[in-house]
């Protein structure tokens, strides 16, 4: 098998993140690509995994994709859910305190780290599937999807903390970062 395949599925995921900007929103191609985005999501890592092709350029690749898909969500899909003020910036604190555990551990430790973990996953899985439920039942599956990902930042800081520690104690090496 291929070895670059779970690398393709993430640059797959940024050629469609950029594209929904490019769709009408919440159409039925929006929809479609906006799912196999994150299909995309589900399935690199794991592929990686199960084909033995980790690499440092797959775990960016994924990032920057998830980066990209994230951007897409919050200037097409928030401002099309028409929410409160408040929300929004909730949300936006959110993605604040999302990035303050990605720059400790870099700084601490000199190497990108990002958490790729269930908790991380299920918020994802809840960003995909929130516009759906959105149109369903309204404002309450964002109060829903704004717990778990404040969650699921709170178990960034503790990874981060852990990581660090773990770093500085000289029970963990992570590679520097190649200019």
């Amino acid at each position: 098998m291929n070895k670059n395949i779970p690398n393709y599925l993430s640059l797959s995921r940024i050629v469609m993140s950029v594209a929904l900007f490019f769709i009408p929103v919440m159409s039925v191609p929006f929809q479609v690509v906006y799912v196999l985005a994150f299909v995309t999501d589900m399935i690199d890592g794991n592929l990686a995994r199960a084909i033995g092709a980790e690499s440092e350029l797959g775990r960016k690749l994924d990032s920057y994709a998830d980066l990209v898909y994230l951007l897409a969500f919050f200037f097409l899909i928030v401002p099309w859910m028409n929410l409160e003020m408040w929300i929004i910036i909730a949300g936006a604190v959110c993605l604040i305190l999302k990035a303050i555990p990605f720059f400790w551990v870099r700084y601490v430790t000199g190497s990108f780290y990002t958490f790729h973990n269930w908790f991380a996953k299920i918020g994802q899985f809840g960003l995909m599937v929130l516009p759906f439920l959105f149109m369903w039942i309204g404002v309450a599956a964002v109060y829903v999807e704004l717990i778990i990902m404040y969650l699921a930042v709170f178990y960034d800081f503790i990874l981060a903390n852990d990581r660090c520690k773990a770093f500085k104690e000289g029970k963990l090496e992570l590679p520097k970062d190649k200019a």
